[in-house]
Order: structure tokens, then sequence, then C-alpha cells
């Protein structure tokens, strides 16, 4: 059934409301968490980095819930969280990570809170480092923002950092996991990544090629040219160690990145990314976008592009475009001038929810009766065949029953299907 609408208006007959907007496909999984276990390293981020063992990693926050303690940032269970206090938790939060001893740290791995709520999730951070692991220097080692969304980021510096505890100064409240990132710096970790290199190396060189799953010749003599200038003794200092050890990491995470890969499936996710492009338009009007908006997303796609431009790519390649490929959907989607939206009854969540988007968002409110309702407004005549919610995970608040009017080109409100009660039988996240 085709009906013109102005306006979305519904009865809600039900003592409370969850309410939230259809998601935004998802090209990769929520906290993708890319763990390859080699030479005893857990290697993240499609082997960008590695991570430091967590059973060697202490958590301290400034702010806790009982019961959901710091230590819960290092089980490894993405089901479990630490959380802020739920009666006076500060604005600003410090989460602490330190490790044995001072390594050369590069970052940090952060895992929202994945309980499909995008309450509490961090969006800028701060950290700051301290060698001894009490002293913190003055200045933050790295400043930057995280997208409003669930998942797992990594928070690096442009430099490694000697560091035995990392401060991360941020607007968390809750988070599921977090680890630090590193170099191995001792002389048993040279040894180690040595002989991972040479076999990474040697393994490699016997599927040379141009196809699938094989590495370029020229990428293998760049490798061995680079193994060659790897120190081989006199490495009598921690220092010396070090540089040898980073050497041999970077060789290592260039060499696995390289690996060819097809483009096939990137090239999809293109061609629906330049499709979404090709029907927006610009405009202030709701379901319209800015031009600045069109532009940005249409930046990302086109970066994305020029490694889908071969029939093979590094795996690290494909691996980051698919991921930019859906970061840049999500803020395009968040970018899109929504309806305005209006409530009658109790609302407790901003009404901004109902319609942005994001599954992990939730509008909540109260009322009941036919003068409790939603109004939404697209202020021009669009084009409707149905009104769909999503639910969130505590389907016994969602709502129950609602009746749905439109307004017509009259101006005149008018009953969808002479004011039928639509009754919802919920399960939990469907529409």
């Amino acid at each position: 059934m085709r009906k013109t609408m102005k306006r979305v208006l519904g009865g809600m007959l039900m003592c409370s409301m969850v309410l939230t907007s259809m998601t935004v496909p998802s090209y990769a999984k929520e906290a993708e968490k890319d763990t390859k276990a080699a030479g005893g390293y857990i290697w993240l981020d499609n082997d960008k980095y590695i991570e430091y063992p967590e059973e060697q990693t202490s958590a301290a926050a400034s702010s806790t819930q009982s019961g959901y303690g710091a230590n819960r940032l290092l089980d490894g269970n993405n089901d479990t969280r630490w959380e802020a206090s739920w009666s006076n938790a500060p604005a600003s939060i410090d989460v602490t990570l330190s490790a044995q001893k001072a390594e050369y740290i590069t970052g940090i791995e952060y895992v929202s809170r994945l309980d499909n709520n995008i309450n509490g999730t961090m969006s800028d951070y701060e950290i700051f480092v301290s060698e001894d692991g009490s002293t913190y220097e003055e200045e933050p080692v790295e400043t930057g923002k995280v997208m409003k969304k669930l998942g797992t980021y990594f928070l690096t510096f442009e430099e490694p950092v000697k560091a035995k505890s990392v401060k991360i100064t941020s607007d968390v409240q809750a988070a599921s996991e977090m680890r630090l990132l590193y170099v191995p710096s001792d002389a048993k970790d040279y040894t180690e990544l040595l002989a991972q290199a040479e076999d990474l190396g040697e393994n490699a060189r016997e599927h040379a090629g141009m196809d699938n799953g094989l590495w370029f010749p020229d990428t293998l003599d760049a490798f061995e040219a680079g193994l060659a200038n790897v120190p081989k003794e006199l490495l009598d200092t921690e220092e010396d160690i070090y540089e040898a050890n980073r050497q041999l990491f970077e060789l290592i995470r260039d060499l696995k990145r390289a690996q060819l890969e097809s483009t096939v499936g990137l090239n999809g996710r293109l061609r629906a990314a330049e499709a979404a492009l090709e029907a927006a338009t610009v405009g202030e009007t709701p379901l319209t976008w800015s031009q600045e908006a069109i532009d940005t997303y249409a930046k990302e796609v086109t970066a994305v592009g020029n490694t889908a431009g071969s029939q093979v790519a590094g795996t690290g390649l494909v691996a980051d475009g698919l991921k930019t490929l859906e970061d840049a959907a999500y803020a395009f989607n968040l970018a899109q001038n929504k309806p305005a939206v209006t409530f009658t009854g109790e609302a407790s969540q901003p009404l901004a929810y109902i319609v942005d988007g994001v599954t992990a968002s939730h509008f909540q409110g109260r009322g009941k009766g036919e003068n409790v309702y939603l109004e939404l407004d697209y202020e021009n005549m669009i084009q409707f065949e149905s009104l769909t919610f999503q639910t969130w995970w505590a389907t016994g608040q969602c709502i129950k029953q609602i009746k749905v009017q439109y307004k017509d080109e009259s101006g005149n409100w008018n009953w969808v299907e002479d004011g039928k009660v639509f009754s919802m039988n919920w399960t939990t996240n469907t529409a």
C-alpha cells in the first residue's frame, strides 16, 4: 500500500517504549579482532600492531561501578565490560594500563561496550605516558576522536614511546576491552622476531607471483634487502636491541600485509558506495545531504578506488579499504538531514535517536493513550510504503501497539487502514 505522507503520527497504546531506526548495513563484524598468533605474538588490525600480553598488564580507572571493575578490560571477554559509577561519574575519566616494565608502546586498542548500547562510548581522548609508572608527562602523547560507533579502535602514536604506564583521559563511561600495543624490545624477542622474519620470507619466496595468495617479486626483493640490513651482532644495549626489533617488526608487518588478495569483494562494496553517492541529493530538507557531507564521502570512496582498481592487492590494503568504506558509509548516514521529531509523552533519551539510523542508540519514552504520539515531519510530500521500528534488546520495554496517521496534500490527517491497531510481537534485534 502506498500513501502520500507529510508526517507520520502514531498513537501509543502502551506504558513505555524503546525505539530505534533501522541499522546501516555493516560490511564487517563489530569489534572484529584480527588476531594471528605467530611466534608467540598476537597481531592486530590486519597485522599492523602487536598486542602486549594481557596477563602482564594491569588496569585501573578513576571511576568504577561495583561489579564492573577495570579488571574486566583485560579478561578477554567482549560480553563483559568495565563501567564508571552509575551515580556520580565525572565527565572526564582516567583509565590506566600498566606493563610490568617500561616498554616501547605504539598505542592502545580500545573495544567499546558491545551490548547494543551507544551510551557511554568514547568520543574524545588524550593519552599520557609515564616511564616510571607514576609520574606522567604534562603534555599528551596523542589526542584524537573516536567515531560514535560500537567496535574496535586503535589509538596509535606517530612513533613508539617508552613507557610503563599509559593513561587514557576521555569521556568514556563503559568499555569491553583495552590493550597496550608495543614493539617487543628484549633480547629473546630479537631471536624470535628474526626467526619469524626468516621463515616468513622463505615461505613468501616460494610463493612469488602476481595472483591471489602470492607475493609480488619486487615486494620480496625489498623485504630481503631490508632483512639483510638488520644488525646481526653488537646488540649490546637495550636501545640497540629495540632498534633491531623495530626493523624486524616493520619488515614482518609489511610482508604479511603485502600478500595478494582478490579485490572482488572490495569492488562490490565500492560499487554500493558509488551508488549511494549517485542517489544522494544536496539540500537542507530531510533525506538530503549537505555538499560538504557528499564531498567527504566521495573523497573516501575515491581513495579506496585506488586499491580496488587492480584484480589483486595486498591483504592489508584490501582489509583497510573495506573498513574505510564501512566507516565512511556510517558517517554518511549520520550526516543525512533527518526529519523533525515530536513526542508528546515523557522522553528520557534524545528524540533524534529514533531516526539516526543507528540501532545501538535508543530513544526511550513513556506514554499511553490517543493523546500520546510520535510525529515525524519530512517537510515535503514523500511516497511511503511502510513504517519500520527496530527493537532494543529489552523487548519487554518496546512499543506494543500503534495506530498511524498521515497528512495529505490538503493538510488533513488521515488514518492508515481506517485506524487499524498494529500489534508487534518482538524478539531481540528484529524489525
